[in-house]
């Protein structure tokens, strides 16, 4: 009896050691799944990461680009409201010399209407007071 009982323990630690070295493997097993699994999962992360920050230097450059052409623009607008404004003040200028050739041309017309000079000197009456005078 002895050795049944030496036979039937030794039986059962043999399938206790079958079986726990089954359990050992498939928790080995279901590791590496999980692993393979994470493994996977961060190279799929790491590509999107990768391929965010390849969109977001494009994005980047194209802004740097749109700034660039922004300020080209602006600089433009400057550019045409500077000549805007200096052909303004040329027509002013025009204007202004008009306005003054004008000015002399209707004088001059007063002037030879009166027949006198701006000061109120009339030529025609000093003209006819020198002749009357017998001079």
């Amino acid at each position: 009896m002895a050795e049944e009982k030496l036979a039937a323990t030794g039986r059962e630690v043999e399938d206790l050691s079958a079986s726990l070295f089954e359990q050992a493997n498939s928790m080995v097993a279901a590791e590496r799944r999980a692993r393979a699994a994470l493994e996977e999962q961060l190279s799929v992360l790491e590509r999107r990461d990768l391929e965010k920050r390849e969109r977001l230097e494009r994005l980047e450059g194209a802004v740097r680009r749109i700034e660039h052409v922004r300020g080209v623009l602006e600089e433009e607008r400057e550019r045409r409201k500077e000549r805007e404004m200096e052909k303004e003040r040329e027509r002013e200028r025009e204007a202004d010399g008009e306005m003054e050739k004008e000015e002399t041309e209707d004088e001059h017309e007063r002037r030879d209407e009166d027949g006198g000079d701006k000061d109120g000197y009339c030529y025609i009456h000093a003209t006819n007071r020198s002749s009357k005078d017998g001079g």
